[in-house]
């Protein structure tokens, strides 16, 4: 015998049954919406102090996550080098690139506005540093700066140029003789300074190159990068960069 509620002639596992299927269309409507409306967007980086670090926390990516913010967009950010970014980018398997100078990436995909400048120093011996006039101090000697970062076409004199991986390694080259002076974002030549005890004999000299930084989107995400500069710019306009 099935025992019933005064209010109904339904069984009681029959209402039950229903309530659940209910509850269940909810859960799952609600799901099948959060995963139409979450796009997946990959952006590739460099990891740059105070800008981008693998905590996802920095400037870029604190802006990024400001643009596409969740649930409507789910950002995945892979933390490569820059040269490998750049390929990523090319390629299709980034949809964003973070870090580009304007030679780095075609114009046509870059944004419209920069997200900051950026300003190069270089480390160089304070014998050098003391007669410093500039980039041209820099004539026939060699220099190096990380992979794919191309700051000899800021030279308009010879010199030996050269790229390598790793900024610490550099710097160690530097401490040997085996360069004479090394180009890098100041904040990450910090970080690794007092590791390698260049202070007595070295300096680093802030400013030498200035350039715009702008976001690259990949060839086919032109989606993302109209609905980025509209974005960035409501948000410059408000104060809030």
């Amino acid at each position: 015998m099935s025992f019933r509620f005064k209010f109904t002639d339904q069984p009681i596992s029959a209402r039950m049954a229903a309530l659940m299927n209910t509850f269940v269309t909810i859960i799952v409507s609600f799901l099948l919406t959060f995963a139409a409306r979450a796009e997946d967007i990959v952006v590739a980086t460099d990891v740059w102090e105070g800008y981008t670090s693998k905590d996802e926390r920095g400037y870029y990516i604190d802006l990024l996550k400001a643009i596409f913010p969740a649930p409507e967009y789910s950002l995945k950010f892979e933390f490569v080098p820059f040269k490998r970014s750049l390929r990523m980018l090319k390629s299709a398997e980034a949809d964003i690139l973070l870090g580009a100078y304007p030679e780095d990436v075609p114009a046509e995909l870059l944004a419209k506005d920069p997200t900051n400048s950026d300003s190069i120093g270089v480390v160089v011996s304070k014998e050098l540093a003391v007669n410093w006039k500039g980039l041209e101090t820099l004539t026939d000697k060699v220099v190096v700066a990380k992979n794919a970062y191309g700051f000899d076409r800021y030279f308009k004199m010879p010199i030996k140029y050269s790229e390598k991986d790793n900024l610490k390694s550099m710097l160690q080259m530097l401490k040997r003789g085996r360069v004479d002076a090394v180009l890098d974002y100041q904040k990450d030549i910090k970080l690794i300074w007092s590791q390698l005890e260049l202070e007595e004999q070295f300096v680093v000299i802030d400013g030498v190159i200035i350039e715009n930084v702008y976001s690259g989107f990949a060839a086919d995400r032109a989606d993302l990068k109209q609905h980025y500069e509209k974005a960035f710019l409501r948000l410059y306009q408000s104060g809030e960069i």
